[in-house]
């Protein structure tokens, strides 16, 4: 099977062609989040859920968030059909708050349940997701 993670790959990655109900796939590319210019999430341990019409979701192992970066955020909810029920966290990386900017899972779907999902469209935030550099 090829890589989908390469360029040609990427290039015909349509969000209409995503699969419903959603996939979810293990990414162990190392998935980085920098806000603020502070780095406050690394991990290659991250689950990426394809949902149609909606761009890649990351949901990163608790672990993956450094100390003081991840405080409660609102008291609203959603629900997913597939996913469950979320709640909202805000994200805090040096000068920058980012409120409701991740939303762990609290149900069916094990793998990443309690692990905070993040939208790679997160205002202010630089989110990367890098393979192995290969020699």
């Amino acid at each position: 099977m090829s890589d989908p993670h390469t360029p040609a790959a990427r290039r015909r990655l349509r969000v209409a062609d995503f699969p419903r109900p959603p996939a979810i796939e293990r990414d162990t590319r190392r998935i980085t989040i920098t806000l603020g210019g502070v780095l406050i999430a690394d991990t290659r341990a991250a689950w990426r859920i394809l949902e149609t019409t909606h761009p890649p979701t990351y949901y990163l192992p608790p672990d993956a968030f450094a100390p003081g970066s991840v405080r409660p955020g609102s008291v609203r909810a959603s629900l997913c059909e597939w996913k469950g029920r979320a709640h909202y966290l805000t994200l805090i990386g040096g000068e920058r708050r980012e409120a409701d900017a991740a939303w762990p899972m609290r149900a069916p779907c094990r793998p990443i349940r309690r692990s905070p999902a993040i939208s790679r469209s997160m205002p202010g935030a630089w989110i990367a997701a890098r393979s192995a550099t290969r020699r």
